[in-house]
């Protein structure tokens, strides 16, 4: 855990997860073991991050120097979001309050209602 990391009462943070740089989290949120975290990420309250979720702060990484600091805008996760194992977060996304991201959902685009599942991720028509 980055030292520049902003964490809530009562967060818990499984093991081998990574969290880097200017990241903000909420109260009572619950990350499990294996994720990782950059910069540019902020987190609300009573959100579940299932194991092994990678959010990611840029589109087209390269190289460059000893130290990248090109970022493709923040990523917003609303209070009490669920995010499935195994799904990755991209850059400059919002997902709103109450979204339910299933596993292994690869997330692009803004999600405003409801559950989301698959690559690209979608909103699931409940039938």
């Amino acid at each position: 855990i980055h030292p520049a990391a902003k964490i809530g009462r009562g967060t818990m943070i499984g093991r081998y997860t990574n969290i880097c740089g200017d990241v903000t989290i909420g109260e009572r949120v619950r990350i499990q073991g294996f994720c990782y975290i950059p910069d540019c990420v902020e987190i609300g309250d009573r959100v579940f991050i299932g194991p092994g979720v990678i959010f990611t702060n840029v589109k087209r990484p390269k190289v460059r120097g000893s130290m990248m600091k090109l970022r493709d805008g923040k990523v917003v996760i609303r209070d009490d979001v669920s995010i499935g194992a195994g799904a990755i977060i991209g850059p400059g996304v919002e997902i709103a309050e109450n979204v339910l991201v299933g596993m292994g959902a690869v997330v692009t685009k803004d999600l405003r209602v409801g559950t989301h599942i698959g690559v690209p991720a979608r909103r699931m028509v409940e039938i």
